[in-house]
């Protein structure tokens, strides 16, 4: 993991955090991108391999 803060990173929390959305919505909200493209790659994945 990188000690490096993307200052568009900070912006978009903060301004989140303006909005009334919770650091775990955002954490959950990123985790479902996640796992969406975790999917995505998992089915490439096994389409190379048949």
């Amino acid at each position: 993991m990188s000690n490096h803060l993307d200052p568009e990173w900070v912006i978009l929390i903060l301004e989140a955090k303006k909005a009334g959305i919770s650091i775990e919505e955002i954490q959950a909200f990123l985790n479902q991108d996640q796992q969406f493209y975790q999917k995505l790659a998992d089915n490439e994945q096994q389409k190379i391999y048949k």
